[in-house]
């Protein structure tokens, strides 16, 4: 069971936080459940793509979140911020970056079975 399935539960009052938490948590035990056909977690390309990607979300994240045009409510978030962005944000990233590739690979293989 992943640790965020654990956190979300216990911050389930922290709307943002379980969210986030959640969605990380359900895009690991599908990574799990299909760890046979679809490598992701094991694969280096995986992990240098999320850090790839991680750095213009960082830095657009971090400018929305200075110039307060995106604003969190102390009751949704931990409160843990690496400059001015909050800790579940990255959470968010990796759990939507990864269910678009997730859902990528799962879409690419049943084209190519129709296709043959």
């Amino acid at each position: 069971m992943p640790i965020q399935l654990i956190i979300s539960l216990v911050f389930i009052d922290q709307y943002y936080t379980f969210t986030v938490m959640l969605f990380s948590a359900i895009f690991l035990i599908m990574a799990i459940l299909y760890h046979s056909k679809y490598l992701v977690l094991n694969s280096s390309l995986y992990w240098m793509w999320i850090l790839f990607m991680n750095l213009p979300f960082f830095l657009v994240n971090y400018i929305l979140t200075s110039l307060p045009v995106v604003s969190y409510s102390p009751d949704a978030i931990w409160g843990i911020r690496i400059t001015t962005i909050p800790f579940e944000d990255f959470f968010y990233s990796f759990s939507m970056l990864s269910f678009y590739l997730f859902v990528y690979l799962l879409i690419k293989k049943k084209w190519l079975k129709e296709n043959e």
